[in-house]
């Protein structure tokens, strides 16, 4: 959603909820309705984080493209951008073991040649052989540092904006929690995905959201510049995707 008129999957492709029950599943958009025929203009679809979908999902699309285009093709002659990291969340199998979420994984699906999937390992481990001759040399605009917090901690003194420190409330979901993990051990944890516990924030400063709040203008990704602080609000701008 990111994208200018991006949308979710289930959304855009009116996937089952239930992919895991369902034997044969095929997205339920009808050969006259006005989905088909934008599939049948579509020439290239972008599917971001698809690591995380039922291969059921990838399956469905490929059922629904052929019998929608009429074509034998995989995907029905489309052309398909696959994006995301095997290496990070797997499919979701409520009360599945490990080897569930493998096989619901895309590298599972009959649409995923294994040679294909040999070569994204490959990639991934680093042992692609290196080609010396297409190396090229780019020269260091900025120092690096190695704490995205060293450098903001860095860089915000030196800005003349208008700033305000947000701090975290910390709790545990267990009320006798707090005993063993004090307020004290809990603030300075910085878990991924999180800010941390003093947050600075100024006028006219990037922010992300990282949950998606109301959608599709404002969801996880989105981009904005901050416009106003108070206490309890923030006001600012979104830059990026459909809400801008």
């Amino acid at each position: 959603m990111l994208l200018l008129g991006g949308r979710i999957v289930h959304s855009a492709f009116k996937l089952p909820l239930q992919l895991v029950r369902v034997e044969v599943p095929t997205c339920n958009i009808g050969k006259n309705s006005e989905e088909a025929e934008v599939l049948r203009q579509c020439r290239l679809i972008v599917w971001d984080e698809c690591t995380m979908t039922n291969k059921g999902a990838l399956e469905a699309l490929d059922r629904s493209l052929k019998g929608i285009r009429n074509s034998t093709a995989s995907m029905g002659g489309v052309t398909l951008l696959l994006s995301g990291d095997f290496r990070q969340t797997l499919p979701v199998i409520p009360k599945g073991s490990r080897a569930d979420e493998v096989h619901a994984c895309l590298k599972s699906s009959m649409l995923w040649p294994p040679t294909f999937a040999e070569d994204i390992l490959a990639l991934g481990e680093g042992k692609v052989p290196r080609n010396d001759r297409g190396d090229i040399s780019i020269s260091e605009l900025c120092n690096t540092v190695d704490n995205p917090s060293d450098l903001l901690e860095t860089v915000f003194p030196n800005l003349e904006i208008e700033e305000c420190i947000y701090k975290s409330t910390d709790w545990t979901s267990d009320p006798q929690g707090i005993v063993i993990y004090p307020i004290e051990f809990l603030s300075p944890l910085e878990p991924v995905g999180l800010p941390p516990h003093i947050f600075r924030l100024g006028v006219g400063c990037p922010i992300m959201l990282i949950r998606n709040l109301l959608l599709p203008k404002q969801c996880n990704g989105t981009r904005l510049v901050l416009k106003s602080l108070t206490p309890h609000l923030i006001e600012a701008t979104i830059v990026t995707g459909c809400g801008r």
